[in-house]
């Protein structure tokens, strides 16, 4: 073999072996040639869900919506500080406690007081399903955030009226619990519904008998 040859093959040898360390060194950390891959950044500890921030509530405003003070912002998200913020809970839609937001979905109760909505099947059910989530979250209780990576159609991660939407996990004595789940499979059928919007939870899931966070 004439040096040129010989000088070509320890080239191509060379260039072979550094493209192996390359592929065996990002594939290592969940990196590919096309990018960083669709896996979640991070995980919690073993046996816990997927969450990117820590917050204590400090109000249970209705059925699917809770107020709460950000304590801890896990992996970084545009907009996401710490700091009080509105927290809407993904993929679910319950009933309305204010006569106002309900004539947006039910044409029945547009002529009504307030008074008058109270003593509706749409505000004992609203009632039922804040005070199940008041009863999952006490005031001060931790909670765990998992906000929505396909919600932001008005800003990342929220929604219309400006909510941080996330799936809210609580972790009481007996284990893990997202509450979001909880909801929607306490709630009544007719008057606890899972959204259309785009977003990344498959709420079905958490309808399943083997959902783990219950």
């Amino acid at each position: 073999m004439d040096r040129k040859n010989l000088a070509l093959l320890t080239c191509d040898i060379v260039l072979a072996g550094g493209l192996i360390f390359i592929f065996h060194h990002t594939s290592s950390q969940n990196f590919s040639f096309f990018g960083k891959s669709d896996k979640k950044e991070t995980e919690g500890p073993s046996g816990s869900p997927h969450y990117e921030a820590t917050a204590v509530v400090k109000e249970v405003l209705d059925g699917d919506t809770i107020l709460v003070e950000i304590l801890e912002v896990l992996i970084p998200r545009e907009g996401v500080e710490n700091k009080i913020e509105k927290v809407r809970l993904a993929k679910i839609d319950v009933e309305e406690t204010r006569v106002s937001d309900a004539r947006g979905k039910h044409n029945s109760v547009k002529n009504m007081s307030q008074s008058e909505y109270e003593e509706t099947d749409y505000y004992r059910h609203a009632l039922y399903s804040k005070n199940l989530v008041e009863a999952l979250l006490l005031e001060e209780n931790k909670v765990y955030l998992d906000f929505d990576d396909l919600a932001g159609d008005w800003k990342p991660y929220r929604g219309k009226f400006g909510r941080l939407i996330a799936v809210v996990y609580a972790k009481p004595e007996e284990g893990w619990v997202n509450i979001n789940a909880k909801v929607l499979r306490r709630g009544f059928p007719e008057h606890t519904l899972i959204t259309s919007f785009k977003s990344e939870f498959k709420a079905d899931r958490w309808l399943e008998n083997d959902y783990p966070y219950l």
